[in-house]
């Protein structure tokens, strides 16, 4: 018979044991959120802004002070730790092993499935909210774990996915209604008209939250036309056939094994035609989902969820598999510790040569973004820039605020730039602003003047006007002659597309010997770049000539007349930055280029004059 102090000792254990529980996934959050070495990128704006824009516009309003760093960061830790935390206690409770859970959770806090980039945490976010909808499912399909609580808890989630992912409006819609026909124990006339009514409901509350920040406030446009093309997805062939890879990048060789495990495994427990059903429901669902707005890895959360789900499970099968024995028991914990380990390692191996880097951008406040507002022209047109400048744009003109003076925000394509000039001012940000320098338009800091605390007046920089265009040569299959060559002694790459790439011969001809070199390109795109210098001052003018025939460059052209003759390679690798500039270190009047013969492109090639411009950071104190 059991002493008081046993049944103490007993129950302390067992208090201590749901404790652990309770608090590990918590904890596996934060221990993925410190262990995150991801660096800071920045991100374009959302094309369908949603609840996570609003709660943004919101604090940034009630203080205007609080820099975009500090409110996406704050954002950006809640989204991850929850997500991670979520999706720990799904995986513990489908398997009852918590270490396993807790290993697929660090994983996936470490993997690519959650960039660290300056702008509201859209993924994060997403993949919480399914993970919190697949815990919710169990007890409203399970008739022995209903609770009163579990319909209200999932028409709170589904309506929380319907506003923070617009494309999702419809499948969250239907499938609320679904679940609270399902739970009611209504008559079935009453529930079809619960659940219609409900599922009328949330996708009114989307659109509510869409019109209070329109996707195109600041694009122009009809506004009931961006409304329904985000909250009704219209998925393309492209996005279907891209949903593979997508899923198998976010993953990993290694993840991708153990998901694989985990469908066989699963396929056997739950049999094959329950197995089918869920498969059947989940193609249904996708076209749903996957409009053409928003990126596929948003988009795709739920399946995500199930993805990684099976991935732990298939982490079960080998553990528990090997798990017998002091020896096989020390194998299963380097085993657990191997999956995190290879993601964290993966995420940096596959790091993006087109990543952007902020320039001051997480400093950017809504005081500073009204100031440089008050200084620009009406009507004029704002580049687009990122999500940070987006989302303090739309808080400046939040509720209607601003009509007095009107602007709208632009594509940065050059065509589109240059047909805004046309128009009126156009204005810049740093990111924007360095880009189009490239692609041939000069620029001018605008001065901002902003009271800040204990200064009387300060000048804050990140704001720029162009002021005018230099011409720029399209390369193609032909040789062509860039007049007046690159007077500034730097010049620029561009494409146009992604799928641009090149490669072009150019001949440069100058006065000066000289060594260029790339000016700040990613190291793997390096190999992009090629050059031959030749002397003819000091060296024999046959090198030059064999250059020019091997390229196909008629030998009496003028480039091949002056002192110092240049020979350039350049294509784009892979995911490079659409614009690249190149440092020459002097000027040459002479130049002609083309298309390497042999390349196909799907879009087309520039070189344009690029002079060296010093862009402050954005809201640093100008000189």
């Amino acid at each position: 018979m059991p002493t008081h102090s046993g049944m103490a000792v007993s129950s302390a254990s067992n208090r201590l044991v749901v404790f652990g529980r309770v608090t590990l996934p918590w904890l596996t959050g934060v221990a993925a959120l410190i262990l995150r070495r991801h660096p800071l990128e920045l991100a374009s704006a959302s094309p369908c802004p949603g609840l996570l824009e609003l709660i943004g516009i919101a604090a940034v309003r009630s203080h205007p002070d609080l820099p975009a760093g500090g409110l996406f960061g704050a954002m950006q830790a809640a989204a991850i730790v929850a997500g991670v935390a979520l999706f720990v206690r799904l995986v513990f409770r489908g398997n009852g092993d918590m270490a396993v859970a807790a290993t697929t959770g660090l994983a996936l806090g470490l993997s690519p499935m959650f960039p660290s980039t300056l702008a509201p945490p859209w993924e994060a976010a997403a993949f919480a909210v399914c993970a919190a909808a697949a815990l919710l499912i169990g007890p409203v399909w399970d008739r022995s774990q209903r609770s009163g609580a579990a319909p209200l808890a999932i028409l709170g989630v589904a309506i929380v996915g319907a506003l923070l992912v617009p494309p999702w409006t419809l499948l969250a819609a239907i499938g609320a209604g679904t679940a609270l026909q399902v739970s009611s124990a209504r008559a079935r006339f009453m529930r079809w008209v619960q659940g219609t009514a409900i599922s009328a409901a949330i996708t009114c509350a989307a659109l509510g939250v869409l019109s209070l920040s329109p996707p195109n406030a600041l694009m122009g446009g009809s506004t009931w036309h961006a409304l329904t093309a985000c909250a009704w997805p219209a998925p393309t062939i492209a996005r279907v056939l891209a949903m593979p890879s997508t899923i198998g990048w976010l993953l990993g060789p290694f993840a991708l094994a153990l998901f694989s495990l985990g469908l066989v495994v699963e396929v056997q427990r739950q049999g094959p035609s329950r197995s089918l059903m869920v498969a059947a429901v989940g193609l249904a669902c996708l076209p749903m989902a996957t409009g053409n707005r928003l990126s596929l890895q948003i988009v795709l959360a739920p399946w995500l969820v199930g993805v990684w789900w099976l991935a732990a499970s298939g982490l079960r099968e080998i553990t528990s598999r090997i798990n017998c024995g002091p020896v096989r028991r020390v194998a299963s914990v380097l085993f657990l510790l191997l999956v995190p380990t290879l993601q964290a390692a993966r995420f940096t191996a596959e790091e993006r040569d087109d990543w952007e880097r902020p320039n001051g951008h997480e400093s950017a406040t809504l005081r500073q973004v009204t100031a440089g507002l008050n200084r620009v022209s009406p009507d004029a047109t704002l580049v687009e820039e990122d999500s940070v400048v987006d989302l303090l744009l739309r808080a400046a003109v939040f509720g209607g605020r601003r009509s007095a003076k009107r602007f709208v925000v632009g594509s940065r394509q050059t065509v589109s730039v240059g047909q805004a000039l046309a128009r009126g001012p156009v204005y810049v940000f740093p990111k924007g602003r360095d880009d189009l320098n490239k692609r041939g338009f000069d620029t001018a800091a605008v001065e901002v003047g902003l009271r800040l605390p204990g200064v009387d007046r300060a000048n804050i920089a990140g704001l720029a006007v162009i002021t005018g265009f230099r011409p720029c040569l399209t390369v193609g299959a032909d040789w062509t002659d860039l007049a007046g060559g690159f007077p500034s002694g730097r010049m620029a790459f561009v494409a146009d597309t992604d799928a641009a790439h090149g490669p072009l011969v150019l001949f440069l001809g100058g006065s000066n010997a000289v060594q260029p070199h790339p000016d700040a390109w990613p190291d793997r795109t390096t190999r992009g770049f090629r050059f031959a210098a030749f002397d003819q001052r000091a060296a024999h003018r046959a090198e030059p000539l064999e250059e020019a025939r091997l390229h196909g460059l008629p030998t009496d052209h003028a480039v091949l007349t002056m002192p110092f003759v240049m020979r350039l390679l350049l294509h784009r690798t892979p995911r490079a930055p659409l614009a690249l500039a190149v440092t020459l270190g002097a000027p040459f009047p002479v130049a002609v280029a083309r298309l390497q013969e042999g390349s196909v492109e799907s879009g087309h090639l520039m070189l344009c004059d690029a002079p060296k411009v010093d862009i402050a950071p954005f809201g640093s104190r100008a000189p």
